[in-house]
């Protein structure tokens, strides 16, 4: 248990000191903002836990699964830079500077920390299906600012490219089913 207070310490304190001054609301932004609150509070939980004798199994069942939402929603970060992003901007791009936290170690962190430490409590399928949720509503939300009411309008550029092409169909579908599939395997690893 200590190990994974360390860590959730380390995700939380340097994610939010490298988040401080972003000024985008990129999806990568908003999943380890997310990462970093929840290690925060599975921290201090685990702390308690811990000075009472207890274990794993004891945490509160709200509080792992809400764990288990920000873990996908980093996990997704992480894959999509290695898939995506890294080859159509490269990947020194965005692996240099805070990208190396948020894209590449802090994801990492995360998903270690809860598929291999914070074992106890097992998900069910319903609660798997949770870690879709930060996916689907930025998605929309991304749709919304680039497709309808685009760029000349005051939406957004189309800064990850799901759309070139006109091909963000693809690309949502791409998404949610990349991400259907980092819930599964997660679930499965946190659940083994």
């Amino acid at each position: 248990m200590l190990l994974g207070i360390l860590i959730n310490a380390l995700i939380g304190v340097v994610t939010l000191i490298v988040c401080w001054k972003a000024q985008k609301r990129y999806f990568t932004t908003l999943s380890n903002l997310f990462s970093a609150l929840v290690a925060l509070l599975l921290m201090a939980l685990e702390i308690g836990l811990m000075a009472k004798g207890g274990g794993m199994a004891d945490l509160p069942r709200w509080a792992v699964v809400l764990k288990y939402v920000a873990t996908v929603s980093v996990a997704v970060t992480f894959l999509t830079v290695m898939v995506f992003l890294g080859p159509i901007y490269g990947y020194k791009s965005q692996l240099e500077g805070t990208g190396a936290w948020v894209h590449a170690a802090g994801p990492i962190l995360a998903i270690l920390v809860f598929g291999l430490l914070e074992k106890g409590i097992r998900l069910s399928a319903g609660e798997a299906l949770l870690g879709l949720l930060p996916t689907l509503i930025y998605g929309i939300y991304y749709l919304y600012m680039v497709i309808v009411k685009t760029e000349k309008k005051g939406g957004w550029e189309d800064f990850y490219a799901f759309n070139r092409g006109g091909k963000w169909p693809i690309s949502f579908s791409a998404m949610v089913l990349g991400t259907g599939l980092i819930c599964l395997l997660l679930s499965l690893l946190h659940n083994a």
